[in-house]
């Protein structure tokens, strides 16, 4: 596994590169092309701090902790087939979801890929995926599925909280 410097590294050369090299990239976190060689340079001297990254993330729009993650494209084989499921399943909510409930699932993305989900929310989250997968689809119009159904129209309305 990385260390946390070394995946800060590899991110701001990747910002870096993206951004047309260290001289562009030092001039959108406001700092010296100097001051960006020595801690993402061939041989960097010094480690990207937290205050740094935090910095380097707002000057790019990227999410806080976005540094702290690596975003590394190679996969290791074991892993690829679990992984692929997720990002699958990810896409298939993305395309369902309402924009409220993106929100929401965005706010976990983040909390999960930030290390701020503690065991007391992972215990509700497999609760409530539980209870989805518990409840059979039906066609049968029910006061449930009829109330479902009026929320999802307001859903699709709106987008606002209703009143149940």
């Amino acid at each position: 596994m990385k260390e946390i410097a070394q995946i800060r590294l590899e991110n701001a050369r990747t910002l870096a590169e993206q951004a047309g090299g260290t001289t562009q990239f030092a001039a959108r976190v406001d700092r010296e092309p100097t001051q960006m060689s020595r801690i993402m340079g061939a041989n960097p001297t010094k480690n990207i701090g937290s205050r740094m990254a935090r910095h380097i993330e707002s000057c790019f729009n990227k999410p806080s902790g976005w540094m702290d993650y690596d975003h590394d494209t190679r996969i290791d084989t074991n892993a690829h087939s679990s992984n692929h499921q997720a990002e699958q399943w990810a896409q298939d909510l993305a395309l369902l979801a309402s924009p409220r409930s993106e929100k929401a699932l965005q706010h976990i993305a983040e909390a999960a890929r930030e290390g701020r989900l503690t065991e007391d929310d992972l215990l509700l989250l497999e609760r409530i995926a539980k209870r989805i997968a518990a409840t059979p689809p039906t066609n049968k119009p029910s006061p449930q599925n009829k109330r479902h159904e009026r929320l999802k129209k307001k859903l699709e309305n709106d987008d606002s909280p209703t009143d149940t």
